[in-house]
């Protein structure tokens, strides 16, 4: 049996070599070479090749800043991460279907216009009736001519002589 120090070692070479191949992997497929690389994440050529050669030891900082400098999740650097992988086909028809509803969605917004235009001359119709009709309520005394004096208003033969006081 191997020593428990030698059994994490050979553990810990193998998570290095699998973060180092998925970062390789994943760089080659965002086109980039070394030199841009290491320029894009801010460290000299040499420790790229430690990175991808699974000799680095990498903090979590730095695997982090690998993952954004990829354009990827920082977990999907770590070996049993599990996010399903989408085919090229699954892809082209998942572009097909945001075609057709980006489609749809214009269509509906034409005809959706329209509605609204009609709703909105409705509610105006609406508005101006019940301008209309409230105009004829106004009491004749303010719809006189310009000049013309509204006629007096005949006083209530009860109260005449009588104040405030004097009515209960």
């Amino acid at each position: 049996m191997s020593n428990p120090a030698q059994q994490d070692s050979l553990e810990e070479s193998e998570l290095f070599k699998a973060v180092a191949r998925r970062i390789r992997e994943a760089r080659l497929n965002i086109g980039l070479d070394h030199t841009q690389f290491a320029e894009k994440l801010g460290v000299k050529r040499p420790y790229v090749f430690e990175l991808e050669g699974g000799t680095a030891n990498p903090t979590l900082r730095t695997l982090h800043r690998v993952a954004k400098c990829l354009g990827m999740d920082p977990a999907d650097l770590l070996p049993g991460s599990t996010r399903p992988e989408l085919k090229s086909a699954d892809v082209d028809a998942l572009v097909q279907v945001c075609e057709g509803l980006a489609t749809l969605l214009g269509e509906r917004r034409g005809q959706y216009q329209q509605l609204l235009e009609q709703i909105l001359e409705r509610e105006l119709d609406a508005v101006r009736t019940l301008r209309t009709a409230l105009e004829r309520l106004r009491p004749s005394e303010q719809q006189l001519t310009p000049g013309e004096q509204p006629a007096p208003v005949a006083e209530n033969p009860r109260r005449r002589g009588r104040t405030t006081r004097d009515v209960h």
